[in-house]
């Protein structure tokens, strides 16, 4: 998947006032594991100084491991856990996370 989002409209704008069309770019890639698993890598930039970072920078790297659950036919819960990891800012998260599907 690739993804590019840039700010058009709201405040988004710059030390003078102009509007800075902040962006973010995002590429990911889904791998089918065994076991259903799914292991999702994916980097995060952002090409030109914005709201993400004062020049382009690499924001973040992360790599995501993801399950559905069945519990019958018709209900599933979808587990999620993900590693990112922002080195422009020195940071790292981890996130879980846990849905309903029917």
């Amino acid at each position: 998947t690739l993804s590019w989002s840039t700010m058009f409209a709201g405040g988004d704008d710059n030390k003078d006032g102009d509007r800075a069309y902040s962006t973010y770019i995002n590429a990911s890639y889904n791998i089918a594991c065994p076991a259903e698993i799914t292991l999702t890598p994916s980097v995060g930039f952002t090409p030109w100084k914005g709201m993400y970072h004062h020049k382009a920078a690499f924001t973040d790297v992360s790599l995501k491991v993801s399950k559905e659950v069945s519990l019958s036919n018709h209900l599933t819960i979808p587990l999620s856990v993900q590693a990112i990891v922002s080195p422009v800012y020195d940071r790292t998260y981890l996130v879980a996370g846990i849905g309903i599907g029917f």
